[in-house]
């Protein structure tokens, strides 16, 4: 969930050392332990919030007799970002009886230059105080996935713990009547994988050479991909791991596809694709059977032959579906040029890619790089993306703003005679279908 994804103005920040200070103070330096809901959160640790400067210089009074929701964050969360104008505008709503407060485990100086940055290229401007540099909030409430929601009642008691969903006037205004039912609690799972290790396969077990394993839904390994074989070597083994992949995922990293590139072709696609499902519900479908963990271990000698190999251990394991890559003629979002001039080439500098939430850099570098990195910021787009250009030279771009949005993303390109436009366009898809109907 990572929120995914705005962020605050210079406003009341009061650094993690001093929240620190105040807490371990109050709570006589004893370690934290987590809290559940139902838990009264320890005297100290509301009292050394509620004297901070932020609160303080916001004129909030301090929390006595309010509803404080504390709401953890990152300057990396696209959806904690996207929470900022709607939490301002809930906390004027309720001023006197609620207290919404971020908190960020980054450091002042991190948390300042991002909020600034913010309100200079978007206008949005946090108007509520801020915990930096936090160390022990984390540890009373401990979480794997943002935004996390912590709602503390006006007697200490810790009433509810949700995702951002709960975060409306329906919800404060169910907490402040003094009923949790219809809240949603978010269970989140911790994470405890280590990547050094293999996850399925124990080496000591097994003869020198090709070793595959499947397994179902692996709790505390988290979602993702291991992968050491794109990296030359000589004499040690090589490791492709996935973690709790749906199949279509695992299909994706054999053939290196993107996940807009898949077309399913199956009577039945609900054991495949889950669907528009919240964090919470799509992990729970995953644990009914459409969740898989793979680990594929090789000797460094066939270590060109992986994404091979992977193919065959997985047509052999998920017999029941056939796989190919086939040219269809598909709807995308294509990167076309507006002009014959060349406002591209590059002037022959040191390859690099910069990418952050306010803009990318790339020099001297081929459109097909463009293209991949541009999958982060539009991945909420429907539609695969595509070089269409015909470009085929080294560019140097430098765009700024919100490239996940589209209409800004095209202003920037402009500068470059560049621009993305839906249209058909024949492109490489990964087709899964029934084994059944794979043949005529």
């Amino acid at each position: 969930m990572k929120r995914f994804f705005s962020f605050l103005a210079l406003l009341c920040l009061f650094s993690g050392a001093a929240a620190q200070e105040n807490i371990t103070k109050n709570t006589g330096g004893a370690a934290a332990s987590p809290l559940k809901i139902g838990d009264k959160v320890p005297a100290g640790i509301l009292s050394g919030l509620s004297k901070t400067t932020a609160l303080q210089q916001k004129g909030s009074g301090g929390l006595k007799g309010k509803l404080l929701v504390l709401d953890f964050w990152a300057t990396w969360c696209a959806p904690c970002v996207a929470m900022i104008p709607q939490m301002n505008t809930l906390q004027e709503s309720y001023h006197e009886k609620i207290q919404l407060l971020p908190v960020a485990y980054q450091s002042r100086k991190e948390v300042e230059t991002f909020l600034s940055r913010l309100e200079q290229q978007r206008g949005i401007k946090e108007q509520l105080p801020l915990v930096t540099g936090d160390t022990t909030l984390v540890k009373l409430f401990p979480h794997a996935e943002l935004p996390h929601l912590v709602w503390i009642g006006a007697d200490g008691i810790v009433k509810a713990i949700t995702g951002p969903q709960a975060l409306t006037k329906a919800g404060i205004d169910r907490l402040l009547a003094g009923n949790n039912t219809g809240m949603k609690t978010k269970r989140d799972e911790v994470m405890t994988y280590d990547r050094s290790a293999n996850l399925l396969i124990d080496p000591s077990a097994t003869e020198p050479g090709v070793s595959f394993a499947v397994s179902g839904y692996k709790e505390g390994v988290g979602r993702g991909y291991y992968n050491d074989t794109m990296i030359p070597g000589e004499g040690k083994e090589r490791r492709m791991t996935a973690r709790n992949q749906t199949i279509p995922e695992l299909y994706l990293l054999a053939y290196s596809k993107k996940p807009k590139e898949v077309v399913l072709e199956v009577a039945d696609t609900t054991a495949l694709a889950a669907g528009n499902l919240g964090s919470d519900d799509f992990r729970e479908w995953l644990k009914q059977g459409h969740g898989f963990c793979v680990e594929l271990v090789l000797p460094d000698s066939l270590r060109k032959r992986s994404y091979e190999i992977l193919k065959s251990k997985l047509n052999a394991y998920f017999s029941n579906y056939s796989t190919s890559l086939e040219k269809r003629h598909v709807r995308c979002l294509a990167l076309v040029r507006t002009s014959d001039t060349d406002k591209l080439r590059s002037a022959g500098e040191k390859p690099a890619v910069e990418q952050d939430a306010f803009g990318s850099k790339f020099t001297n570098c081929y459109l097909r790089v463009f293209i991949s990195r541009m999958q982060l910021p539009l991945q909420y787009h429907p539609l695969p993306l595509k070089d269409e250009t015909g470009y085929t030279g080294k560019a140097d771009l430098q765009l700024s703003g919100d490239l996940s949005n589209l209409t800004e993303l095209n202003r920037e390109l402009a500068k470059y005679d560049l621009r993305f436009e839906e249209r058909a366009a024949d492109l490489e898809m990964l087709v899964i279908r029934d084994a059944v109907s794979s043949k005529p």
